[in-house]
């Protein structure tokens, strides 16, 4: 199954994803919370939350989005977080916040939203995307079929 959870920018998915998945064992994936005006990344099943979100560019170790810098080595660990991931029995639940403008242009999370569409049916993915990014994801990751969702009630 492929749930997109969309919503404008700062509506607080990613804080009601939060709670959502807080008490489940069965969630894997990852989360990007603002936390004191950055943008850090959290590993859900670990609970891991590291810097993600950067002042300065740092020639070769970071990605540039709109006034938005970002360390390079955190896109490669959340892709490796879901290839990894969706080979434990123990995960039911998959989350991927989020996919964007970067994963449009085959950078950031692209290797994780590679690999949704060869593993939706055995794994749940819960997928953040804005609302102006939906259709042009879902067709550029081929996902087979998937629902959008605008309430974390939903999912």
């Amino acid at each position: 199954m492929i749930k997109i959870y969309t919503g404008r920018v700062h509506t607080g998915k990613t804080t009601a994803l939060r709670k959502w998945c807080k008490e489940r064992k069965d969630v894997g994936g990852f989360l990007t919370p603002d936390i004191e005006g950055l943008r850090m990344f959290q590993d859900i099943k670990s609970n891991e939350i590291l810097s993600f979100q950067l002042n300065n560019t740092e020639p070769g170790q970071t990605i540039e989005v709109g006034t938005y810098i970002f360390k390079k080595s955190i896109f490669q660990y959340g892709n490796e977080i879901i290839e990894e991931q969706i080979q434990n029995s123990s995960i039911d639940y998959i989350i991927i916040d989020e996919l964007g403008k970067l994963e449009m242009k085959g950078e950031g999370f692209s290797k994780a939203a590679s690999l949704i569409s060869a593993n939706y049916m055995k794994k749940n993915f819960i997928i953040v995307v804005r609302d102006f990014l939906v259709h042009s994801v879902a067709q550029k990751y081929n996902f087979p079929s998937y629902t959008v969702v605008e309430n974390v009630k939903e999912l």
